[in-house]
């Protein structure tokens, strides 16, 4: 079990809170990132749907998560555009046009950016910041009850090389969405075609 060594309780306004700039100056140095992950929802029931595959991001505004379990289905941002495709269904949204997608492109980009106080500014959210051994959990809680997006986001960056290792996006119903990645390559050549989708 990890051994609390500090815990910090800081205003969304605090951007200056060291150990959060350390994060974001450390992932400010990935041009690229890839890595495995899983993926479980964690149901009210506490049935989970798990997934999997692998995670490309590449600065400052590409990712995609490209699934083998169930293979085919695909996460892509791609700029200004956010693409999913989860069996018979795809679509492409312009998340400057979509409030909803935009929100979702933004927290994530935040995330593996480790820009966690703009993130928690532009959401009404305070920060929790809790140094374990190895990891810094960052919890971010929304100020007031929200009908979309999130009620609190829940991030582990590794201490030393900061990048995401565990990210848990808590619905306003009370679903868990749980990621965990593993196996990171850092600022490795990455190919653009895993960026790539039907354009409309």
């Amino acid at each position: 079990m990890a051994i609390l060594l500090a815990l910090v309780t800081i205003a969304a306004s605090a951007g200056e809170d060291p150990t959060l700039s350390s994060i974001k100056i450390k992932c400010q140095k990935f041009q690229t990132l890839t890595a495995a992950f899983s993926q479980a929802k964690v149901l009210l029931s506490g049935k989970e749907i798990t997934s999997g595959g692998k995670l490309y991001f590449s600065a400052p505004d590409r990712m995609s998560m490209i699934y083998d379990n169930p293979e085919g289905d695909l996460f892509i941002i791609d700029g200004a555009n956010l693409y999913m495709s989860k069996g018979k269904s795809a679509h492409l949204y312009d998340t400057g046009k979509n409030a909803l997608m935009g929100s979702l492109r933004a927290t994530l980009l935040h995330c593996i950016r480790g820009e966690v106080a703009e993130l928690a500014a532009e959401n009404d959210a305070d920060i929790k910041v809790e140094s374990l051994r190895g990891t810094v959990r960052v919890t971010i809680t929304a100020r007031k009850k929200v009908a979309k997006g999130y009620s609190s986001i829940i991030l582990d960056y590794d201490a030393s090389s900061a990048t995401l290792t565990r990210m848990e996006l808590v619905e306003p119903n009370g679903i868990r969405n749980i990621y965990e990645m593993s196996s990171f390559g850092v600022n490795t050549s990455v190919d653009a075609s895993v960026y790539s989708y039907p354009k409309k």
